[in-house]
């Protein structure tokens, strides 16, 4: 391979995990939004409980966010 088509390859990685991003975004966002038009018995009358069980889901869609962010970052960088 020769060094002038590394950053081509590299380009196309980060734009593959890019799409996988997205895709996982979606999922967990669809998730989230589950989990909060979810209401289980005990959370009727502790609104704490709610936000418990769902602050792994809020974590999971920042997580997806920061990684796009990233890569987008690295994609820009290349070009």
């Amino acid at each position: 391979v020769q060094t002038c088509a590394l950053p081509i390859y590299r380009k196309k990685i980060l734009e593959t995990e890019l799409i996988n991003e997205q895709k996982l975004l979606q999922d967990a966002k669809r998730e989230l939004e589950e989990q909060e038009n979810t209401r289980l018995g005990s959370e009727r009358r502790n609104a704490q409980r709610m936000l418990d069980r769902v602050e792994p889901y809020q974590k999971k869609v920042k997580m997806h966010e920061d990684n796009i962010a990233n890569l987008q970052k690295e994609l820009s960088n290349l070009r």
